[in-house]
């Protein structure tokens, strides 16, 4: 064995250092489909548009979240409990009676879907759920129950509350782009890769191995 070179120069004894850089390609980009994947998490890379969307739901579902406790906090007091909402003010209960008792849970019920439908879309959406269409427009859907819990007593309100339906609709168009497609149909893809076909053995010997003979 060759001893090693006394040269500073050279690498570990394995030779001189070359005087000119060692040029290197860049790493290939993986992907699946035409979609390129994350360096960091391993999954397609979400585009522009999806951020969007999830985005847009999330604020959607805040604004429903808002709007339902706004509600409450006027309801409280018993001099604008039948203007709280719209719901409320089209059938007039009086305070304390069992139809406010019904429509309270009315109420209630419908702040928990309107607040759950466009953070469910959101989800599904980030994720590349196979059924985010479905999903987006059910978002869009309970939003616009957003309407039924805004508060006629106060002006400004009703107008911040009715940003959680044109949010969802925004969103919801924005899913049948060009961009949010190719993201979809790439999770699909990453999700659920093609199983390797399975070939039958033409030939099965039977009885003992040949070794065994």
């Amino acid at each position: 064995m060759s001893e090693p070179s006394s040269d500073p120069d050279s690498i570990g004894g394995l030779g001189d250092q070359p005087s000119y850089p060692i040029t290197t390609l860049p790493p290939v980009q993986e992907v699946v489909g035409d979609h390129p994947l994350s360096p960091r998490t391993g999954e397609p890379a979400r585009p522009p548009v999806i951020r969007a969307i999830t985005w847009l739901f999330g604020v959607s579902s805040v604004i429903a979240f808002a709007s339902y406790w706004w509600y409450w906090f006027v309801a409280i007091t018993i001099t604008d409990f039948q203007r709280s909402s719209l719901l409320i003010q089209f059938f007039e209960p009086r305070p304390g009676s069992g139809s406010s008792v019904v429509l309270a849970c009315v109420m209630a019920v419908l702040g928990a879907i309107t607040t759950a439908g466009p953070a469910m879309a959101a989800y599904n959406v980030w994720h590349g759920a196979s059924w985010s269409r479905t999903a987006v427009i059910a978002g869009f859907v309970t939003s616009l129950l957003t309407i039924l819990v805004m508060c006629p007593v106060h002006v400004a309100f009703p107008i911040a509350t009715a940003v959680s339906p044109v949010a969802a609709a925004i969103a919801a168009a924005l899913l049948w782009t060009p961009g949010a497609k190719g993201f979809l149909t790439a999770w699909d893809a990453y999700a659920n890769p093609p199983r390797p076909p399975i070939v039958p053995p033409a030939h099965v010997d039977y009885g003992p191995a040949p070794r065994f003979q």
